[in-house]
């Protein structure tokens, strides 16, 4: 099956982890019809966006592969996995959910394997694939342009089909939390996108490891009082847990 579109490949590559769990190099050249570069230059970028782990020739995603080894395999993994578990932890059965695009957001959705009677919306690409084939979980793509630096779907189309959507809960990762900015992100598009999750959402819920503390990103997405809960890895600096008090934040500091 000759694939030359790079990023449908990259797509399929995913979808295969899905199913499959792990796959080699080997294989990939023979499912694709393509060269051994080229399958390492797919692999190269899909390791860059930490979307997979690719060691020992065996390649997995990146969830799958932290639940079976204690080698890091992207900055503070370890962290983001017990925000992630604690997050999920919270998430009842019956609820319609809004996931945002990111790193630590598609650890919840591994975290939420498993589980049943929910309903899932997201822009990313990733959390799609983590939850197409879980038989309790139905899962909606947003739909939109395709951002190939983190695996997100943005832009009008995306926008669009949130706004046709209500939700129990939105749980959205951020690239830095600040007292005085609040909530940034990286990517304007995607801000637009968390934007209208929050907007339609009953209720909040930032997943943010420390790292995030202090860092002021491109794009502003919101004032600290959109929060319901902070699900974090220690406990906010002085600042940021005064003004997440004032502003009515429950802070839970996963263990």
């Amino acid at each position: 099956m000759e694939t030359n579109q790079p990023l449908q490949r990259q797509e399929q590559i995913l979808r295969l982890l899905a199913r499959q769990g792990s796959i080699t190099v080997a294989e990939l050249i023979q499912e694709f019809g393509v060269s051994g570069w080229t399958v390492r230059r797919d692999l190269a970028r899909l390791q860059a966006r930490q979307a997979i782990v690719w060691r020992r020739g065996a390649i997995k995603l990146a969830g799958e592969a932290i639940a079976t080894t204690t080698e890091p395999v992207a900055e503070h993994m370890s962290e983001k996995q017990r925000i992630a578990r604690a997050a999920a932890a919270l998430i009842a059965a019956d609820q319609r959910l809004a996931l945002g695009a990111g790193t630590t957001t598609g650890l919840v959705a591994h975290a939420l394997r498993g589980r049943s009677a929910l309903r899932v919306v997201t822009n990313g690409l990733n959390i799609a694939l983590t939850l197409a084939t879980e038989p309790g979980i139905k899962v909606t793509c947003t739909g939109g342009e395709v951002d190939d630096s983190y695996l997100t779907l943005v832009g009008p189309v995306a926008e669009r089909a949130l706004r046709h959507h209500f939700f129990d809960l939105a749980v959205v990762g951020v690239s830095g939390i600040t007292a005085a900015e609040g909530l940034t992100v990286a990517s304007p598009l995607n801000a637009a996108c968390l934007e209208l999750m929050i907007e339609h959402a009953a209720a909040t819920m930032v997943v943010a490891d420390h790292s995030k503390f202090g860092r002021v990103a491109f794009a502003r997405l919101a004032a600290l009082d959109v929060i319901d809960i902070l699900v974090t890895d220690v406990p906010p600096p002085a600042d940021i847990a005064e003004a997440c008090r004032a502003a009515g934040v429950q802070c839970l500091v996963a263990g």
